[in-house]
C-alpha cells in the first residue's frame, strides 16, 4: 500500500483516539519513553549524535531487506559511475576507444569518462565505498548526517524537547524513503539546508567563526549536490544576513568580519577554488561543468520551461533517441502550453505533498496556519519553501522529491511548529489537541515505514535486480566477459542495461550496445581476449547467448 492510503486507513483510528484516548490514563510504558525521549532532549551535545546515530542504522537495516539495493533509475548509474571513479582516486577518466559502443545516460565519454552530476552525492557514495565496501553506506552516511544536522538545526528553533521530537520526525521521513534505499540522493542537500539555516539564527544570536563555516559548509552542499534548488533555498537566509549587518543591531565590524565575513569568505573561495580544478579536470575548461557539456552533446530538451529548445540531434542510439527526442520533447512541450503547465505543476505540487506530509502531517498545517502570521521566523520558513516550490514548477523535468530536498528541515520546522501549537488546542474534550499532537506523528511514521518496507520487497523481482544477479553469476565463473545488449523495437528507455565500471577494461564484464554486425566488428577484436555474450533484454526472463560468429578465447 502507498502512503496516502495507509494515512486514509489509520485516519479513523487517529479520530477515535483523539476522541477516547483523554479519557483514559497513558500506560506506563509509554510514559516512561517521553520521559526518556525528553532526558535525551536536554542534553543539546548529545541529542544529534544519537538521532544521527539512530538513523544511519535503521536506513541500513532497512536496506539490506530482503537485498541490497542496485541502482536501477538512469541517474543512479551516473553516481555509482562518479563514486567508483572518485573512490580510486581520480577525478575522471580516460576517454574508451570503443566509447561509441558503452555510451550511457548522463555519463561524459569525451573530452572524459566521467558522471555528468555535481560532485556531493558522489563523493558520499565513494565513502561508502572506501569505508564499508559497498556505495550504499555513503547512502547511509548522508542520511545519518543529514538528521543529525536537522536536531542541531532545530535546537535553534525550538525548545529541546520540540528540537528531537521534529529532528525524529524528518529523519524518519527521510530514512523510511527512496532516499536512503537507492542512489538517487536527497539527504545530501538536506543535509546542505540544515546547516544554512541552522548557522543563519546562531550567527544572529551569537557570532563564532565555527558557526560561519557551518553556514559555508552548507552552502557548498547545495552548490555541489542541487544547485539550483539550493540557491533559491539560500536566498531568504543571504536576505536576513545581510539586513542584520546592515541594521541597528548589527554588531561591532571587527566581530562583523573576524567572526563571520572572513571565516565564510575563506571557505568559499576554497571550495569555489576546488570547484574551477574539478570542472577543469573533467571538461577541460574551468568555467564549463560537466553538466553543461551533457547538455551540450547530447541536445535534449532544455532544463527550464522558459528556454528555446536546441535543435533535435540524431541520437546514435535508439534508447537515447526514445529519451531525448521521444519521452524528454513530450514532457517539454506540454508545458508550452497553459493546459499542461497546469498539470504538470499539480504533478510537482502532489509529488511533494505526497512525500513530505500526506495526509496526517497536513492536519496540523491545515489546523493551525496562523502559525505562518504570527512568528517571523516561521514566515521565513514558509517563504522559503514557497520559493523553491514556486522555482521547481520552472523546472523542464517530473520533479521527483530529491528536487525539493533543500528546503527538508524547513518543511519540518512548520510542521514541528504546527504540532506544538496543536498540542494547545482544546475542544469539548479536555486533551484532545495533547492526544493529537503525539499520535499524529506515530501514525505517520508507521505508514512510512510500513509503505517502504512493502516497496522494497515489491521491487526485488524487478529487471534491475534480474540485472544485478546475471552480472554477479559472470563475476563469479572468473572468466572476462563482454555482453552486447540488443533491445527490441517495444522496449521501455527507462530500463536500460548499459553501464560499466570506471575501469572499463579492468572490469570482469563489460557492457556494450549493440550497433550491428559490421560496426560490432571492431569492438569485437578490443574485447577479443572475452567471452562475448548477446543479450536480449526484453523477453521475460532476458535471454542470454553467446554471441553469434564470436570467438571463444
Amino acid at each position: 500500500m502507498t502512503r496516502l492510503r495507509l494515512d486514509l486507513a489509520l485516519l479513523p483510528v487517529l479520530v477515535l483516539a483523539a476522541v477516547l484516548a483523554p479519557r483514559l490514563r497513558l500506560p506506563r510504558a509509554f510514559r516512561s519513553l517521553r520521559r526518556a525521549l525528553d532526558g535525551i532532549a536536554q542534553r543539546r551535545a548529545l541529542a544529534p549524535v544519537l538521532v544521527g546515530l539512530v538513523c544511519t542504522a535503521a536506513a541500513a537495516i532497512l536496506s539490506l531487506a530482503p537485498a541490497l539495493p542496485e541502482p536501477r533509475v538512469h541517474d543512479e548509474f551516473s553516481y555509482r559511475l562518479a563514486a567508483d571513479t572518485y573512490a580510486g582516486g581520480r577525478l575522471a577518466n580516460p576517454p574508451h576507444p570503443m566509447w561509441k559502443h558503452l555510451e550511457a545516460f548522463h555519463v561524459l565519454q569525451q573530452p572524459t569518462y566521467a558522471s555528468k552530476y555535481f560532485p556531493a552525492q558522489g563523493v558520499f557514495l565513494a565513502a561508502g565505498t572506501v569505508l564499508a565496501g559497498h556505495p550504499i553506506a555513503g547512502v547511509w552516511l548522508a542520511t545519518g548526517l543529514a538528521a543529525a544536522a536537522i536536531c542541531w538545526m532545530f535546537y535553534a528553533w525550538f525548545p529541546p524537547r520540540w528540537a528531537l521530537r521534529g529532528a525524529l520526525l524528518a529523519g524518519a521521513t527521510m530514512v523510511f524513503s527512496y532516499w536512503s534505499t537507492s542512489y538517487w540522493g536527497g539527504s545530501v542537500a538536506a543535509l546542505g539546508g540544515a546547516l544554512v539555516y541552522g548557522a543563519l539564527r546562531r550567527i544572529l544570536r551569537r557570532p563564532r567563526v565555527a558557526t560561519a563555516i557551518a553556514l559555508a559548509c552548507g552552502l557548498c552542499l547545495l552548490a555541489a549536490s542541487r544547485p539550483f534548488e539550493g540557491l533559491v533555498a539560500s536566498l531568504p537566509a543571504a536576505a536576513v544576513l545581510g539586513l542584520w549587518l546592515a541594521g541597528e543591531r548589527r554588531p561591532p565590524l571587527r566581530l562583523a568580519l573576524t567572526r563571520i565575513a572572513l571565516p565564510l569568505l575563506a571557505a568559499l573561495l576554497v571550495a569555489g577554488a576546488a570547484a574551477l580544478a574539478y570542472n577543469r579536470a573533467v571538461t577541460g575548461d574551468p568555467l564549463l561543468t560537466p553538466y553543461e557539456l551533457y547538455e551540450e552533446t547530447y541536445n535534449g530538451p532544455p532544463s527550464f520551461i522558459w528556454q528555446s529548445p536546441p535543435p533535435e540531434t540524431a541520437q546514435r542510439h535508439a534508447i537515447f533517441q526514445a529519451i531525448y527526442g521521444g519521452w524528454a520533447q513530450r514532457i517539454y512541450r506540454l508545458q508550452q502550453s497553459p493546459a499542461g503547465l497546469l498539470e504538470m505543476a499539480a504533478l510537482k505540487l502532489r509529488t511533494f505533498w505526497v512525500f513530505f506530509l500526506g495526509v496526517l502531517l497536513s492536519i496540523p498545517l491545515v489546523t493551525q496556519w496562523r502559525l505562518l502570521t504570527e512568528d517571523p521566523w516561521m514566515r521565513l520558513a514558509a517563504l522559503t519553501v514557497a520559493l523553491v516550490l514556486v522555482a521547481n514548477l520552472v523546472v523542464t523535468w517530473v520533479s521527483t522529491a530529491h528536487y525539493r530536498a533543500p528546503i527538508t528541515a524547513l518543511v519540518f520546522v512548520l510542521v514541528t511548529q504546527a504540532l506544538r501549537r496543536l498540542r494547545l488546542w482544546q475542544r469539548r474534550t479536555r486533551g484532545t489537541g495533547r492526544v493529537l499532537a503525539a499520535l499524529i506523528p506515530l501514525f505517520s511514521v508507521c505508514a512510512l515505514a510500513s509503505a517502504s518496507v512493502a516497496k522494497r520487497y515489491a521491487e526485488r523481482d524487478g529487471w534491475h535486480y534480474q540485472r544485478a544477479r546475471l552480472l554477479a553469476s559472470l563475476e563469479r565463473d572468473g572468466a572476462r566477459h563482454l555482453v552486447i545488449v540488443r533491445y527490441g523495437a517495444s522496449h521501455n528507455a527507462h530500463q536500460d542495461w548499459v553501464s560499466n565500471r570506471a575501469d572499463v577494461d579492468g572490469s570482469a564484464v563489460v557492457w556494450a550496445r549493440d550497433m550491428g554486425p559490421q560496426r560490432n566488428a571492431p569492438l569485437l577484436e578490443y574485447f577479443g581476449d572475452r567471452r562475448v555474450w548477446l543479450l536480449q533484454p526484453d523477453p521475460l526472463p532476458a535471454r542470454l547467448e553467446p554471441y553469434p560468429l564470436a570467438r571463444t578465447p
